[in-house]
């Protein structure tokens, strides 16, 4: 009987057998399988790097631009201590005092050393007077008649200084730029 049962057994194990063309379909299927999945993998994989890097720029764009806020408030108290010495320059050649030649002396020393802390942080002043006029770098405060010699479009005077924070413009320079004779008129 037990030769019985393994005959039906064996000739069921037969029997479940693909035929021979039919061996190849479930094994392409499964190599299309497993090569989207790997495809899958691979394209999860890039993404993640991008992901990374995206992630690292990020960040280091943060430690680098992430006091922007307080270096232009620090440009305020820096313009005012621009138009003080302005002032006590223009006091000095007035009167040529001792005292004021000396505080002058103080507050310039002043500025230079905030000026030079600035920079070291990536703060740099942006140069305008005889560029061109470009609106992305100035904003345009008056025209006046350009000088003889002076294209008109180049900026004559500074209200204002610029600045760059690491390339990026932090502050726009307030600027007077010239214009034709012909239009200084009208």
């Amino acid at each position: 009987m037990e030769s019985n049962h393994n005959d039906t057994h064996g000739e069921n194990i037969a029997n479940d057998r693909p035929k021979d063309g039919a061996d190849e379909q479930p094994e392409d299927a499964l190599k299309a399988r497993l090569q989207e999945q790997e495809n899958k993998y691979l394209y999860l994989y890039a993404e993640f790097e991008t992901f990374k890097k995206r992630v690292q720029k990020e960040r280091a764009d943060l430690l680098k631009f992430g006091w922007e806020g307080v270096a232009q408030d620090l440009l305020q108290v820096l313009d005012n201590l621009e138009r003080t010495v302005d002032y006590l320059a223009s006091l000095q050649t007035a009167q040529a005092s001792g005292s004021i030649k000396v505080m002058m002396d103080g507050l310039q020393m002043v500025l230079s050393q905030f000026l030079q802390t600035l920079e070291r942080h990536g703060v740099r002043p942006e140069v305008a007077v005889g560029q061109p006029f470009d609106p992305n770098r100035h904003e345009a405060v008056t025209q006046e008649a350009a000088p003889e010699g002076t294209a008109p479009g180049i900026v004559l005077k500074e209200h204002q200084k610029g600045f760059s924070m690491h390339g990026r413009l932090l502050r726009p320079a307030r600027v007077v730029v010239s214009q034709s004779q012909s239009n200084a008129g009208s």
